[in-house]
């Protein structure tokens, strides 16, 4: 018995189980909410795609590019375009597609072993003059959760 084995004498390695929760982009198709009974602001996601309430003043809603992350259970969110858009007030936030980066990711979608997921959001990034829009309580879902984060969505049925 040499030292080592004298120092490791009556210990047992142990092994641990994880489980390892995968999701693919089907499993997140549906309607995604705070709190679904509100039926307030909508998030529904189909596949590779999907529909946001963006801003309730001028009732904007756009449209998604939901992308697999590399790290399991997240997904990129990106702004694709305007799905509709009221003009009820002239001097609030408006959505001119055309200065919307299509690129850069507007949220990450992570998808939580209870099934809800956790929405980090970061905002809208606009070209022309150069800062995030829709932040904060300007972002629809944040108003909602009364300014808090994290956002943590539950899937409708």
């Amino acid at each position: 018995m040499g030292i080592e084995d004298y120092f490791n004498y009556g210990i047992q390695e142990k092994t641990i189980k994880t489980e390892i929760v995968t999701t693919s982009p089907s499993d997140l198709k549906g309607m995604w909410a705070i709190i679904c009974a509100n039926e307030l602001t909508e998030l529904d996601i189909d596949k590779d795609e999907g529909f946001l309430s963006l801003y309730s003043i001028n009732d904007i809603y756009i449209n998604l590019k939901i992308e697999k992350n590399s790290n399991k259970n997240e997904y990129i969110l990106k702004y694709s375009s305007i799905s509709s858009q009221r003009n009820y007030y002239e001097n609030e936030l408006k959505i001119v597609d055309e200065d919307i980066d299509k690129n850069k990711p507007i949220g990450k979608l992570i998808i939580l072993e209870d099934g809800k997921a956790k929405l980090e959001w970061i905002g809208l990034y606009n070209l022309k003059k150069q800062k995030l829009e829709f932040v904060g309580k300007d972002f629809l879902l944040i108003k909602e959760n009364g300014g808090k984060l994290p956002l943590i969505l539950e899937k409708c049925e």
